[in-house]
């Protein structure tokens, strides 16, 4: 990095899918950016809603949580996030709906990535497309349990040799997503 780090800059480089990058390709990045308020008890998105983009939090505090099944019932928060954490990267990728709802537990200042944004970074930017995606194999193979069926495909993970296009990106948060949903099922 350089020694013209913005807080923006920091915060991008920080999430895991553009870790390693470069600062001109992280500057590419920012330009897709934009910066959101968010007010207190104000939600961000609702679980089912359809994503957006990815949101990484600049300052204030977010909780991220499910909202009442039942009669009676209270919502379930399942993380509070502080600056520096972010929300919505699955969603980003493969267009999925929220799985959980997002509210600002006090203001809070967000990084919006939008999801139009970010397919035209991968595409303009190889680097960053080569970035999430090894980012994403990552995930992969520090999943605990994790299965996959097809020997060359796990072969590509390992050795990072998955080619970097949207497409793939969606496949690998497709297993990330149903490894996710077989866990929180034994629990």
């Amino acid at each position: 990095m350089s020694n013209q780090e913005t807080p923006e800059s920091i915060a991008i480089s920080k999430v895991p899918l553009f870790k390693g990058l470069e600062y001109a390709d992280l500057i590419s990045l920012l330009f897709f950016v934009e910066t959101k308020s968010v007010s207190q008890d104000d939600n961000l998105f609702h679980q089912h809603d359809e994503p957006d983009g990815m949101y990484i939090l600049m300052s204030g505090v977010l909780k991220i949580y499910l909202p009442p099944t039942g009669l009676g019932g209270g919502h379930r928060d399942l993380a509070e996030l502080s600056p520096g954490q972010y929300v919505g990267e699955f969603g980003l990728i493969d267009g999925e709906p929220r799985s959980a709802s997002a509210s600002a537990v006090k203001d809070s200042q967000v990084l919006f990535l939008p999801t139009t944004a970010f397919v035209k970074a991968i595409d303009e930017h190889p680097k960053i497309a080569k970035s999430v995606t090894d980012a994403l194999c990552n995930l992969i193979l520090g999943l605990p349990k994790l299965k996959i069926d097809s020997e060359r495909g796990l072969a590509l993970i390992e050795e990072r040799k998955v080619k970097p296009d949207l497409e793939n990106m969606r496949r690998l948060t497709r297993i990330i997503r149903k490894h996710n949903q077989i866990q929180s099922q034994r629990i």
